[in-house]
């Protein structure tokens, strides 16, 4: 785990797309594994929004934040509502990382209504898939909900990824707002 947080992951975040002076959402961020990350490749001139329901996670992020010095991630809690207070237009990539299959069909429209919304022109989604064929979460179902949310499909990568605290094969998918 260590490898990866100090090298891999940066690595791997930066082969999906993540560079110098973006603006980021991490879609349920949980404790900001991959917010942490992407704090140091975007700089002190990109910024992360690392956004979470649950309480004891942000407080858990905001102890990491604290005690790296880190000054471009904004820690956002929400009550688990889609609504995501980010000005439109003004995003260059949103996470959603092992957080889709946590909600319902509803619920993952209107996530990818805000998510489309957020987006610049260019900017993308980065969807990592878990919990395949549970929850609901089938991956050609997937793809027609982003089609129909007007994303698309550019790439797809299988990368070391954090799940569940440990290093798992994962499969990394970008849909773009073109």
């Amino acid at each position: 785990m260590e490898k990866w947080y100090k090298s891999e992951g940066e690595n791997i975040l930066k082969q999906i797309g993540i560079k110098k002076r973006q603006k980021i959402l991490d879609f349920g961020c949980g404790s900001g594994v991959y917010s942490i990350v992407a704090s140091k490749i975007v700089n002190s001139n990109g910024k992360i929004y690392a956004l979470d329901k649950n309480r004891d996670k942000i407080k858990e992020l905001k102890q990491k934040i604290i005690s790296s010095d880190i000054k471009n991630i904004e820690v956002i809690k929400t009550s688990g509502e889609v609504n995501i207070p980010i000005e439109s237009n003004n995003l260059d990539v949103v996470l959603i990382f092992d957080v889709f299959h946590l909600l319902n069909k509803t619920e993952r429209n209107k996530l990818l209504k805000e998510v489309y919304r957020l987006l610049k022109k260019g900017g993308f989604l980065s969807y990592y898939a878990t919990h395949i064929g549970s929850h609901d979460i089938d991956l050609d179902e997937v793809y027609m909900q982003m089609v129909k949310s007007h994303f698309t499909f550019k790439e797809k990568f299988q990368k070391p990824m954090v799940h569940w605290g440990s290093i798992e094969d994962g499969l990394i998918f970008n849909y773009y707002k073109i």
